[in-house]
């Protein structure tokens, strides 16, 4: 049996606070059997500047995720995360250890809205990939770039240094894809 969740994109919410209760829906894998988990955030905005796909490869780390202790099971990956009055705050993503990740609400909203007002969706590119420094620099370090690219025809090099963007100090990828 499939589940199909609809949400007003007017009732969710992006403003979660750590210790926050969630309750996570989805469906247990292999079974025909709806699940919900109640937990709590234990990070609004968790940033990883890898992180393990779908498809069991590394890949950059796109947007934070909400952190979660709901006991998340196989098969609840695109489940909704809502808050305790049924608003929704993200979509549940993955199971990392004892914690679950959830793609927050503000980034389902402009995908949805991209695919009503385009029909189809495909993830924007920076034309450039970046490197984190060391834990002791908190810098982006310039690592590749598209040629002819809009990075390139605007002057980014190989090697350079990305501090800050639309006025705001980037610390992380996710920062910059924000």
């Amino acid at each position: 049996m499939e589940y199909i969740y609809y949400y007003n994109l007017n009732s969710i919410r992006d403003d979660l606070k750590q210790g926050e209760v969630v309750i996570a829906y989805g469906q247990i894998q292999k079974f025909d059997k709806e699940t919900c988990s109640v937990g709590i955030v234990n990070h609004p905005k968790q940033t990883f500047s890898k992180f393990e796909n779908f498809n069991g490869k590394k890949q950059v780390c796109l947007y934070p995720f909400i952190q979660i202790s709901n006991s998340i099971n196989k098969g609840m990956s695109g489940s909704p995360l809502v808050d305790q009055h049924g608003n929704l705050v993200g979509m549940i993503q993955k199971k990392i250890d004892n914690y679950g990740l959830a793609l927050p609400s503000n980034v389902l909203k402009n995908i949805a809205l991209f695919l009503q007002n385009k029909g189809t969706y495909k993830e924007p590119s920076l034309e450039f990939t970046l490197k984190n420094g060391s834990t002791f620099k908190k810098e982006l370090k310039v690592h590749n770039i598209l040629p002819k690219s809009s990075a390139e025809i605007a002057g980014l090099k190989k090697g350079d240094i990305i501090l800050s963007m639309n006025k705001k100090i980037i610390n992380n990828i996710c920062q910059v894809r924000k």
